[in-house]
């Protein structure tokens, strides 16, 4: 079970800054890519400011440079506001390597028409919901992780995704999915993470849903050529 420690990255106290809620940072080497939920977009950065994210997202603070910090804060990165980052975000550093995927262990148990159906229905309203709805708004609606229980179940869910995206008339996309994935785990009581990653050269999104160290919705060779930025 992915958890937070008490040093989480962006607390850095009252009047200091900190990421805002729904933005994650992976640096590479001398830039940072960002993550901005509340505005579906990704962008690079280098110099200062690069510096100055990497470390608020390794729980550090920056020192109060008018011109990185006011272009930072225009952009919405970053804040003032003293409220603690919200426990449904995890920065990537407490996200585990990937170590496994439930669609490569074995024989795949048999698919029920019902849940085929359902994971069907799920990705298609999820499509429709991105077209009129924001991403933020969407994945704050999802529900809350539940209390641990046992993972009877997870295996045939995520079966019933693959033969879905076989089966349906359009094309897979890993957003929608994931999401709509997450969605139906979480309310059948599985602990599901929703997982963000990018890859530099080229540059390329991805996300998947992983539970603990096992990927749910992908082969394990395809997220591992991500580095996480943000999860939830």
């Amino acid at each position: 079970m992915i958890t937070l420690s008490s040093h989480d990255p962006g607390l850095n106290g009252k009047g200091r800054y900190r990421l805002t809620d729904g933005v994650g940072v992976t640096a590479f080497d001398g830039f940072v890519l960002v993550l901005d939920v509340r505005n579906d977009r990704y962008c690079r950065l280098g110099g200062g400011a690069a510096a100055m994210l990497s470390s608020l997202q390794a729980g550090g603070t920056i020192a109060d440079d008018a011109r990185s910090t006011d272009m930072l804060e225009a952009k919405g990165l970053i804040t003032r506001d003293p409220a603690p980052v919200s426990k449904s975000w995890i920065a990537p550093g407490v996200i585990p390597r990937p170590s496994t995927s439930l669609l490569e262990t074995g024989a795949a148990p048999a698919a029920t028409f019902a849940d085929v159906a359902d994971m069907m229905w799920g990705c298609t309203a999820t499509r429709l919901r991105l077209r009129v709805q924001s991403l933020h708004h969407i994945l704050v609606g999802l529900p809350a992780i539940p209390a641990r229980r046992p993972a009877k179940g997870l295996v045939a869910l995520a079966h019933a995704l693959d033969r879905a995206r076989r089966i349906s008339p359009f094309k897979p996309r890993c957003l929608p999915d994931a999401i709509a994935f997450v969605r139906r785990a979480r309310r059948q009581g599985h602990v599901v993470h929703l997982v963000f990653g990018v890859k530099a050269y080229p540059f390329e999104a991805h996300c998947w849903a992983q539970a603990d160290e096992t990927v749910l919705t992908d082969p394990l060779d395809r997220v591992l050529r991500f580095e996480p930025i943000l999860a939830l």
